[in-house]
């Protein structure tokens, strides 16, 4: 489990998770030596390719994914209910990974004594899917660019953590 202080303000957001991807990148790239290297074990086995895989290609795949399926439809390629059928199984897989998460998160001692915010945030769960994933994984492509671009990282606003 790890908390993090969350921006206020969307823009900020935006910025945050941008750093985030970006570092991912730059990470993997300063250890490439390690990815596939047996001699890191599980580091070079399973961590890094699995960060390639997941944080790196995933939001190319995921994206493409909805755009091809978009043109498909737009062009009489693909069926409506097949596009439905595929909207629908991307947001509940989704769903799934979201509200598993939200359990785990569950079973730590003392986070969310209130059964009101364990509820709150399972509804969340439905609007992260519906939108934010989605634009969340434009913002992974956008770090990923600005390291290309070998852009500044920016000024960060905190205004500490609460509670």
């Amino acid at each position: 489990m790890c908390w993090t202080e969350a921006p206020e303000k969307a823009k900020f957001l935006r910025r945050q998770r941008q750093r985030w991807y970006r570092g991912c990148l730059e990470t993997l790239l300063i250890h490439r030596g390690m990815l596939g290297n047996p001699r890191y074990r599980a580091v070079g086995l399973v961590a890094l390719p699995t960060m390639l895989l997941f944080e790196v290609a995933g939001p190319v795949i995921e994206l493409s994914g909805y755009l091809v399926s978009l043109a498909a439809l737009l062009l009489g390629a693909l069926a409506p209910v097949t596009f439905l059928l595929f909207l629908a199984i991307a947001v509940l897989y989704g769903q799934v990974l979201t509200v598993g998460a939200v359990l785990l998160e569950d079973v730590t001692p003392n986070q969310h004594p209130v059964w009101a915010e364990t509820s709150r945030m399972r509804r969340y769960a439905w609007a992260e899917n519906l939108g934010y994933r989605q634009l969340l994984q434009c913002w992974r492509i956008a770090g990923d660019w600005q390291l290309v671009r070998k852009t500044g990282w920016g000024a960060m606003e905190r205004t500490g953590l609460s509670g």
